[in-house]
């Protein structure tokens, strides 16, 4: 089965959210490949709102949106 990659934008200027999240949607690789799992999430973290502003611009500019 294929998988489908979904990518986000996480932003907050807590470390200990960023972490969480991180910890949630992209677990250890080895849980990754269970056949399983039909979905993977590329995440990305920003601290702050000119960082994630500068993520999306990037995103478009890429035709590779966040979800």
């Amino acid at each position: 089965m294929d998988k489908k990659q979904f990518r986000i934008l996480v932003v907050d200027d807590e470390k200990k959210t960023l972490n969480l999240f991180s910890s949630i949607f992209a677990p250890a690789q080895k849980s990754r490949d269970s056949a399983s799992s039909a979905m993977t999430f590329a995440l990305t973290l920003c601290e702050q709102a000119e960082e994630a502003v500068q993520a999306v611009r990037e995103a478009i500019e890429e035709e590779n949106p966040f979800a």
